[in-house]
């Protein structure tokens, strides 16, 4: 064998090796350790996010984020975290729309005012590896205006947990909000600005597929309470791991998040309107005269079943049933029956009306942002309870 055969060889090896290395590890698109450091990812963006600094008291640490490219906007965080004090070091997380004057490339419909009742979707897919003191969470950060220099409020929604508590003190135990699973715990604090926090009463332990509306939340601090002023403006939602200690990896593989799903019809409602129900192709009914809750059991359009269509000037329409003369109203903030008995108008009585692919409609009432449902396949009355509007939440205007 040559010399120069033998060199050839000797670097073939080391090509073949270098190779195995580089399948063996994933490769990192993009990282950043920096304390403030950030990335876009499609429509979004990544942040390091190591804000409470100051409380690693000077001791050794490493955080670290980054991307392969393995999934649809999928990121990861390693970190270890000495033992420092017990307050929060970092919040490494991905952003949709705004934090701290920076924006994320697509807004996805943010910023939004807390009056729109605008749906909040989030879906995410995650693993966790973990000892130490941390919370997987949901931030969203509201402002007075819709890019301020700083946040006004903040809510976080806790999904799992170990060693801490979210700031302040427990207000509530045991909530049940609207669309929501199980029960939550409500926490009222303040670092500079309110923040309410909202953590399962049994903890989920969630680790793998969620998928979750926020508004609900939002909707509990503003409407139920007069925490959250309404005239205030939804900033950006985030999905991450706070940090108080020690040390772990959290693998994003899949995240969305998006605002709106409101949109006004694509052309004005006429005047007078009938509704036809898809959940049992019957017409809906201003029942006894006006007196009974709203419900579609009537094979043909007379006088109790036509209304006279509001258009109020916000994007929303409201319904005056010709049985009675009133409006139709989301009574108890959507928690009863709709029921046409109502002078005049609030936001109890506005609807979104959302256009259809099969040219019908669906209603999102604006009390409490769910849509309206001919429950039980038509048999019961009209509620506004679904976060989503299928074959239930869809009507035929004017057939």
């Amino acid at each position: 064998m040559t010399i120069r055969s033998a060199l050839k060889k000797c670097l073939d090896a080391c090509l073949l090796a270098a190779l195995c290395l580089i399948t063996a590890w994933p490769t990192r698109a993009q990282s950043t350790s920096e304390r403030y450091g950030t990335f876009n990812l499609g429509s979004y963006f990544v942040q390091n996010n190591e804000w409470g600094l100051e409380n690693a008291n000077g001791q050794g640490f490493s955080q670290t984020v980054w991307t392969t490219g393995a999934g649809s906007n999928a990121w990861s965080v390693a970190w270890n975290w000495p033992q420092g004090n017990d307050q929060l070091k970092s919040y490494p997380s991905i952003v949709r729309g705004w934090h701290y004057n920076k924006w994320s490339p697509e807004r996805g419909g943010l910023p939004v005012q807390v009056s729109q009742n605008a749906p909040l979707n989030t879906t995410t897919t995650y693993n966790l590896s973990v000892s130490g003191n941390y919370d997987v969470a949901y931030d969203v950060f509201f402002g007075t205006a819709p890019d301020p220099g700083g946040p006004a409020g903040e809510l976080m929604v806790w999904l799992q947990w170990s060693g801490q508590q979210p700031a302040g003190n427990r207000y509530a135990s045991g909530v049940s909000l609207q669309g929501v699973p199980g029960t939550w715990d409500v926490w009222l604090g303040n670092v500079g600005w309110p923040v309410w926090s909202f953590t399962p009463t049994a903890q989920y332990g969630w680790n793998g597929d969620v998928s979750l509306n926020l508004q609900p939340f939002v909707w509990h601090c503003s409407y139920a309470n007069s925490w959250l002023p309404q005239n205030w403006y939804v900033l950006n939602i985030e999905f991450g791991v706070e940090i108080n200690k020690g040390s772990g990896t959290l693998n994003v593989t899949a995240f969305t998040a998006s605002a709106g799903g409101v949109t006004p019809p694509s052309s004005s409602l006429p005047a007078t309107l009938t509704l036809k129900a898809l959940a049992n192709n019957q017409y809906v009914c201003a029942d006894n005269a006006g007196s009974s809750a709203l419900i579609a059991n009537r094979a043909a359009a007379l006088g109790w079943e036509t209304f006279d269509t509001l258009e109020n000037g916000d994007g929303t329409y409201s319904f005056k049933a010709r049985a009675n003369g009133k409006i139709v109203c989301a009574e108890n903030q959507g928690g009863s029956p709709l029921i046409a008995n109502r002078t005049a108008v609030g936001d109890w009585e506005k609807f979104w009306v959302i256009s259809n692919a099969d040219g019908s409609v669906s209603l999102k009432a604006k009390a409490n942002g769910q849509f309206v449902c001919a429950d039980n396949g038509g048999s019961s009355p009209l509620i506004a309870n679904r976060s989503a509007a299928s074959t239930w939440e869809s009507f035929w205007v004017n057939r």
